[in-house]
C-alpha cells in the first residue's frame, strides 16, 4: 500500500454484469466496488481512460480493446492471458502483444509490479518503440491532417 496506487477502471458494462446472479449479485458488487473507492492505495476510474493512460506508470489488464491502445503511451504493459497464446487477434493486435509482458498468475503479477514498475527495469521499450514507429506514428513526421491533406492534393 505504500508504494504503489492502483486504480480500477472496470469495463461500463461489468457493474451490471456482476449485479446479476449468478455472478455475484448486487450486495457483493456494492462491497467490491466500495471497496476500490475506499483502500488508501486505491481508486475506481469511471470517467474516460485517456488522462489515466497518460498519468499512469503501467498497466495490468485483459481487455482486447487496450492491447492496441496502450502501446502510444510507451509504458510498461501486463496483459493477462487466458486460453492460447493470441486466441482470434489480428496480426496488428498480435504486434502489439509483443510489447507486452505476458502474464497467467498472480506470481506474474507480483513480478512485474516489483520489477517494471517499482524497480522499472523494463525490457519490452525497445519493441514499443519500433511498434509505435511502424503502426501508430504519423507517416513522413506529419500530422494525420498534414498526410490526408497531402493525400487529398497528389491524387489524380
Amino acid at each position: 500500500a505504500d508504494k504503489i496506487h492502483i486504480a480500477f477502471k472496470p469495463h461500463p458494462t461489468l457493474y451490471r454484469t456482476l449485479c446479476e446472479p449468478p455472478d455475484w449479485g448486487r450486495e457483493k458488487t456494492e462491497a467490491y466496488y466500495r471497496l476500490w473507492a475506499t483502500m488508501p492505495n486505491a481508486q475506481i476510474e469511471k470517467g474516460e481512460y485517456r488522462e489515466l493512460f497518460w498519468e499512469s506508470d503501467a498497466m495490468i489488464h485483459d481487455c482486447g480493446s487496450f492491447i492496441i491502445e496502450y502501446p502510444i503511451v510507451n509504458k510498461p504493459c501486463l496483459y493477462m492471458q487466458r486460453g492460447s497464446e493470441y486466441g482470434d487477434f489480428s496480426e496488428f493486435a498480435r504486434a502489439a502483444l509483443d510489447c507486452y509482458t505476458i502474464g497467467k498468475s498472480v506470481e506474474d503479477i507480483e513480478k512485474f509490479i516489483t520489477e517494471q514498475v517499482l524497480q522499472e527495469q523494463d525490457p519490452k521499450r525497445e519493441e514499443r518503440k519500433m511498434f509505435i514507429q511502424q503502426y501508430l506514428a504519423p507517416v513522413g513526421g506529419k500530422t494525420a491532417a498534414e498526410n490526408i491533406i497531402e493525400s487529398i492534393l497528389t491524387t489524380n
